[in-house]
């Protein structure tokens, strides 16, 4: 028991294969986890598409409705429009998506807002479209955030029409480590690599037009997810490749310096032109050493008068690597217009790879008034650099009298962000193998039948 959390060690439970160590592992000391503490996130969904009649294969139009079927604020949402082949058919015995179509083009919305307690929203959206061949398609929107954290997401079909392009398909491959030169990593496993070392990810380029075609190699560098922000564009080399036929492509990446989950989309494009001429491959790796994160937080009770007390819970997460341990130091602040209204700090957290989370009260110092937001700050206690800062807006809180505190078991399924580890296989694996359960099942009260 700490002087201000209860602190708890939950492990997430990975959507992919997970592995224990060995010596010719990569994955550092990642192995079965208990399920019955696994996250799930929020119960946020987007329930519905209407498209307006497409005039062109330039623009898409439509709105969509995203609802919030939680007893708490929901803050921070983003919505991401995924570009793709249609869907899968649903395993009849399982009932899951298998979702490994093709991706052509991944947009993520720039203005976020909030949902209050079972609110329904309805969002309008103009898509420009990708460069793609005729035929049929889909988008998806997904309710995401800032950190790249999904919930729930929704699918409508498109056509593209009368469009005769020069385009590649491209198969991905497999991660290669110098380390382990016989070893076929799988794209998306997250294998740890060392800061600024190299390696390589492959690609199968297939022409299946009746010209040759030129293209160019191109990756998008991002850390963990596209919603946060490219980093770098890393060019390959152009090639030539004739009608019918294959080319077996490696691409060299260096890694970064700094430790974190990293995430690259490998495609084609014109040389000349520069217009992408395929679709999309995915790509994700761990660099090695200290590394943190505030993956959650969420108020359980909303108060505003001096002298009562907020409830919190905050979820934190270390180094995705699963080696590297590190002792951190979490200050949580409540802030508004008039400046300090109530802090703690708690020291002596050890985060690694698991989830560590945390319940407690902070007291109100005075009234609070508008402009409220929560400001956590993560540093490492040994050197006493930061490791991460979020900052919470309060906004939304009084549209609602009081948020309903949470019992353990609903303190799983809910929260103010999307509550997913950072680590690189678990994440990567759990956008593309998607569940029918998060198209939400509507009952006549009404309700979501999960």
């Amino acid at each position: 028991m700490y002087k201000f959390f209860y602190i708890a060690i939950i492990l997430y439970v990975f959507s992919a294969p997970v592995y224990a160590q060995t010596p010719d592992n990569p994955f550092g000391n990642r192995d079965d986890a208990d399920t019955s503490n696994s996250y799930s996130p929020p119960s946020v969904f987007v329930t519905k598409i209407n498209l307006e009649p497409q005039k062109d294969n330039e623009k898409l139009d439509g709105k969509f409705t995203i609802w919030n079927s939680e007893k708490q604020v929901i803050s921070g949402l983003l919505y991401r429009i995924d570009f793709l082949d249609p869907l899968p058919q649903t395993d009849q015995n399982s009932g899951d998506i298998q979702d490994t179509a093709a991706i052509y083009d991944r947009y993520v919305s720039n203005e976020p807002f909030y949902l209050i307690p079972n609110e329904r929203k309805e969002i309008s959206f103009s898509y420009d479209l990708p460069n793609v061949p005729s035929g049929k398609y889909r988008i998806e929107i997904t309710a995401t955030n800032s950190l790249g954290r999904d919930m729930g997401w929704w699918d409508a079909d498109v056509q593209i029409t009368d469009k005769n392009i020069s385009f590649l398909r491209i198969i991905t491959g497999p991660v290669h480590l110098p380390e382990f030169p016989d070893r076929d990593i799988p794209s998306q496993a997250g294998p740890n690599v060392n800061p600024k070392s190299s390696f390589s990810v492959n690609i199968k380029a297939v022409n299946d037009g009746k010209n040759a075609i030129k293209a160019l190699p191109i990756m998008d560098l991002y850390e963990f997810d596209v919603a946060r922000g490219k980093l770098s564009t890393i060019k390959g080399n152009e090639f030539s490749l004739n009608s019918q036929k294959t080319k077996d492509i490696s691409f060299p990446v260096t890694a970064s310096e700094k430790p974190a989950v990293y995430y690259g989309i490998l495609y084609l494009t014109d040389p000349v032109s520069g217009k992408v001429i395929s679709n999309l491959t995915e790509y994700r790796w761990v660099v090695r050493g200290i590394h943190a994160e505030i993956i959650s937080q969420r108020v359980n009770t909303f108060v505003t008068k001096k002298g009562e007390k907020m409830d919190l819970r905050v979820d934190m997460v270390g180094p995705a690597d699963a080696e590297t341990k590190v002792k951190t130091k979490l200050t949580v602040q409540i802030l508004d217009q008039g400046g300090l209204v109530g802090e703690t700090t708690v020291g002596g957290l050890e985060l690694s790879d698991a989830v560590l989370s945390g319940n407690g009260l902070i007291e109100l110092k005075r009234d609070l008034q508008d402009k409220a937001i929560i400001s956590l700050t993560l540093n490492n206690e040994k050197n006493g650099s930061e490791l991460d800062q979020i900052q919470m807006s309060l906004e939304g809180y009084e549209n609602i009298k009081k948020t309903t505190v949470m019992n353990k078991k609903n303190l799983l399924y809910s929260g103010i962000v999307m509550i997913l580890v950072a680590i690189a296989v678990s994440i990567a694996l759990s956008k593309r193998t998607k569940t029918s359960k998060r198209h939400p099942k509507i009952d006549k009260n009404n309700k979501i039948v999960i």
